[in-house]
This record gives C-alpha cells, structure tokens and sequence, in this order.
C-alpha cells in the first residue's frame, strides 16, 4: 500500500483516495445495503416549506444544472425571524447532501398527575408553535419553571445522506433529554444568586464562576452541565446510528454544528468544518468555531495513533515531520513532533518514520489517514482505508468542541450569527461575509424590508458562494464552462448551507426569563 501512496505523492504533491475509499466500499456492501431500507425518507428540510410532493421537491432540490438558491419559505417558522437558504453542489452528488434543522425546546418539570399548565409540546417547531419573547412571557407565567432552549443545527453529509438525515431528525431528542436529565440543577443555578454559591476555579470550556454545590461531589457549573448535555447527546446519536446501521440502510457521515441558545449563553457545539461566525455591526468578524479538520486536530489524532499503534497496521506513520521524507533522510537528524508537542524537536529517522503519515496536507486541504477531509461528525463507522484492513472510526469523533458566549454582553441590535457549511467558507472569507452582512441590511433598512432582512442575507450568501456560471470564453475553447465568482476565480461547487440568526431576540427571551424571575 505505501508504495502505492508513495508513488501517487510524489507525482501530484497531494492525495485523495477518499472518493476511491468510499466506492470500494459501497460496492462491497451494495447486496447487503440494497436490503435495508432507510428510516427517515430522504427530503429537504421542513424549514423551507416547499410544500411539493416527493418527486416535485427531489427535483427542484437536485437541480444541479442551475443550482437554484432555495430560502425558507414562511419566515415565521424560524427562531427569531432567522433566514436560511442553500444551494446544491454542481454535480458532485445526485442529492444535496447538507441537512438542517431549527427548532425550540420546553424544559419543564411534569405534574404528579401528568398534567401541564400549558398546552404546548415539548418541542416546538415551525409556524406558530416558534415562541416569541410575549408568548415566553406568557408561558412563564403559567409555568414559573420553564426553560426555554432555541437550537440551530447543520449537518454536513458525505459519501450518502444517510447520516446527516438521522441527525436532522434525531439529534434534538437526544439534547432535550439530556438537558431534562440536569434540568433541576440548570434551575437551581438560575434562581441561586451568584454571591450564594460557594467559591471555586473558574470552569474550563467557557464554564462561569458560579458554581452548583452538590454534597459529597464536584462542584459543577451551569456552563459544564450544558456542554456535558451537548457531548452525551453528540455521544448518544453517534451509538444509535452505529446499532441502527444493520437494522436501516444509514450511508455514509456527517459533520455536525448545533448553536443552542439557553438562558443568557450561546453555546456552539462544532464536530467538523461547518462554520459559525459572529458579524458584528461594526463590520468585524468573530469566528465561534474551530475547523475540525485533521491538520488542526493533529493533537489528539496522534496521541490515538501513539498510544495504539495497532490500529495503524504498520502502514501510517504518527509523528509529524517538518518535511517529507524519502530514503536519503534515512540516519539524519530531521524536525518532527508527536501528539503531545506544540514545539518541534530533531529526531533520527529510521524506517517506520518512512511510513506515509498519519496526516498529509495543510489545513484545508489536509487528509486523515489519505481518506477523509474531516476529524470528527457522526457515522462512517464502516468506513476504511482504501486497499487495507484499516478502520477510520477509532480515529474519527463524535464529541464536539464547544465554545461558550454570554448573550447579554452581546449589544447585539444588528449583530448576527452566520452558521455555514464549507462550500461557503472554502470560497468567502469570515470579514467579506460580515460586509456582506452588513451592507444587506443597510439596505433592507432603507427599503423597509427588515422583516425579512435575514432571509435576504441569507440568500446574497448562498448566491454569492455559488457564483455565476460562465461558458468559455473562446469558442470551442472546450469545456462546457464553470461557476466563478464575480473576479474569475472558482466558485463553489459544493453543497451550500446558511443560516443567519439574530441575537436581539434571543437577548430579549434571556430578559424576559429574567424579569419573571426577578432578577431585574
């Protein structure tokens, strides 16, 4: 296999086998899959309100000739008046593989006799059953203990749209019953003042300063109980589509990136390249997530490579040199690091060092295992090396990064969150998105159109990710043209997913959970 990789290195300068790996594979599973039928039909999202029927819907969404920008179709049926829109690939796929989800959660105690205060269900989604900031007001006052919980998800699907179909459906439930299972200590921390709990280190993660007191445990804050809700349910969904993947036909992976809006926190739980930035109304461009990719999770992937070198076959080098090697390099001194090292040191190369590495390629561009383009998501759990007994899912996690943001610090009247997929971030940067932004709603502002401002933005996004599409410009110049954005350069001709969220109203549900409780 190495000379293989070897070979296809040194004549391209990169590798891919990823599209190779996944046809291997599906061919192989083919008799076996074609028996299983899937769970969840596959569809876009309800957020779009396309209101077709299968066949109608499947051919609007698929329309990868002219790429049609598709927006959600009754703005009402987004949290906070919140736009999206999406686009699909050029050709890449029969199906635009990205699937989202947007929906609002009642955390609530249940009466002795199962009765509630309220009518409402447990989760709320679309059309009238989204609350606004008066309605929560409202619902506080039938129910003094309720939480409310706002969630964004986008799930970027790869080699099938298997799993990021489970996730769009799925992925809430196991949230709402994690946060249920820590839902007495949430609300003990929300009523408790902050000068009444008990001093302790500040939390790691974006955790707070005010801590829940337990006897006889940890002192935990409300920060790590919601990211330990966050991870046990990205924990739960990956488990249930490895149990299920016998039982239903489940294709391929997914990326995933929630943003959970709970009392006065933003929470963005990242598993992969899918992207969350905060454009402010200054202009300026804050990025709430890591790429997850495995050039910049190199840390962790090493150490599991280090401390079980079995399960790299002999094939895959763990350390990380400065530079390729070959044969000459063989007794020299060369700079490498391994899992635990920021730093570089020398180190004599010898043969395993030979080995193609763990990880090849810079940033975006960088590989796991030659395979994969991502370290982390749900699914692929069958997912091996191309010609080799190796497994990528020991490698590949399903416990997201998360990264805490208090709302209320947020002047936020027009600052918005763009959460993306990367066939929009592979050819925007974060700063032009945010004068995209802003120059949007300047001018839905002066056309009085700012009710559905968001959705406009959502889509200048999308369109703009997409490109136009240009013939050549010689006749008979071959090719039958390309997407390119307005300078020439390529466009996207990936799958394209964006939302644009608010944070004013989320600040003003935090202010009404407040002024019920009276902390105001």
């Amino acid at each position: 296999m190495f000379k293989r990789l070897s070979s296809a290195f040194k004549t391209t300068g990169f590798v891919d086998l990823s599209a190779a790996s996944s046809n291997q594979q599906r061919q192989s599973a083919k008799s076996s899959s074609d028996q299983l039928r899937p769970r969840f039909a596959y569809c876009r999202p309800d957020l779009l309100g396309l209101e077709l029927d299968g066949d109608d819907e499947r051919s609007l969404a698929s329309d990868t000739v002219s790429r049609p920008v598709l927006v959600a179709g009754d703005r009402t049926a987004l949290p906070g008046f919140a736009g999206y829109a999406e686009a699909i690939n050029g050709g890449k796929t029969q199906v635009n593989e990205d699937q989202s989800q947007a929906c609002q959660f009642l955390l609530r105690p249940t009466a002795p006799n199962g009765e509630r205060a309220d009518a409402l269900p447990d989760i709320l989604y679309g059309g009238d059953c989204v609350l606004s900031p008066e309605q929560y007001s409202e619902l506080l006052r039938a129910s003094p203990d309720c939480l409310l919980a706002t969630y964004f998800a986008m799930f970027d699907g790869h080699a099938g749209d298997g799993a990021a179909t489970y996730a769009k459906q799925l992925l809430q439930l196991h949230l709402r019953e994690k946060l249920m299972q820590v839902y007495p200590l949430l609300l003990e921390r929300i009523n408790k003042p902050s000068s009444e709990t008990p001093a302790a280190a500040p939390a790691q993660n974006g955790g707070d300063s005010a801590f829940i007191h337990q006897p006889d445990s940890l002192t935990v804050s409300f920060d790590q109980l919601v990211i330990g809700a966050l991870e046990s349910a990205f924990i739960g969904l990956d488990d249930q589509i490895c149990r299920e993947r016998t039982t239903y036909r489940i294709t391929g992976g997914c990326t995933a990136l929630v943003l959970l809006f709970l009392a006065d926190r933003l929470y963005v739980a990242n598993a992969g390249d899918t992207r969350a930035v905060l454009c402010q109304r200054t202009g300026s461009a804050q990025p709430l997530s890591v790429d997850l990719t495995p050039y910049n999770d190199r840390e962790r992937l090493q150490l599991i490579a280090s401390h079980h070198p079995e399960l790299l076959h002999k094939e895959f080098c763990a350390l990380q040199f400065a530079r390729r090697l070959g044969r000459r390099d063989l007794g020299e001194r060369v700079l490498c690091r391994h899992g635990c090292m920021q730093g570089w040191h020398y180190k004599t190369v010898t043969e395993e060092d030979l080995l193609f590495p763990l990880i090849v390629g810079d940033e975006k561009k960088s590989r796991l295992l030659a395979t994969i383009g991502v370290a982390r998501g749900f699914g692929d759990h069958d997912l091996r090396v191309f010609d080799s007994p190796i497994q990528l899912k020991p490698f590949l996690s399903c416990v997201p990064q998360v990264t805490v943001v208090q709302t209320a610090e947020q002047d936020g009247c027009e600052d918005v969150l763009v959460m993306a997929t990367d066939g929009l971030w592979d050819v925007i940067s974060c700063e032009a998105v945010a004068k995209t932004v802003q120059s949007c709603l300047n001018q839905a502002r002066e056309a009085a159109t700012a009710a559905n401002s968001l959705t406009i933005v959502a889509q200048e996004l999308v369109g703009a990710a997409r490109g136009a599409w240009q013939k050549p410009e010689r006749p008979g110049g071959g090719g039958g043209g390309s997407w390119r954005l307005p300078d020439g350069e390529q466009a996207s001709v990936d799958d394209i997913s964006c939302f644009v969220i608010p944070l004013d109203l989320h600040s003003r549900l935090s202010r009404a959970e407040r002024q019920e409780d009276g902390q105001y």
